[in-house]
């Protein structure tokens, strides 16, 4: 084998490491947006104000952009069908 053969096996190993450790980045940080977002959900609090109301709807966006995904938006609508629900 050739050096330079044994040298693109050695950058073809370092590409595939940079890769894997791009996509665990990634997916941690997809897991703490979802955390995120159902903290935000879970204290009820979201919809107390239009700050909170705007920042609950911008996680879901960001979690929608990075999944490629159609967000679901939290809505006046669904605040108040889980207070009818006690929520």
């Amino acid at each position: 084998m050739a050096p330079e053969s044994a040298d693109k096996g050695g950058a073809v190993d370092r590409v595939t490491s940079i890769k894997e450790d791009i996509m665990t980045e990634i997916e941690d940080g997809i897991q703490r947006l979802q955390r995120l977002i159902e903290a935000y959900k879970s204290q009820k609090a979201w919809n107390e104000n239009p700050y909170r109301h705007g920042l609950v709807n911008g996680l879901i966006l960001a979690l929608a952009i990075v999944e490629d995904i159609e967000p679901e938006f939290m809505t006046s609508k669904d605040y108040l069908c889980e207070k009818r629900r006690g929520n």
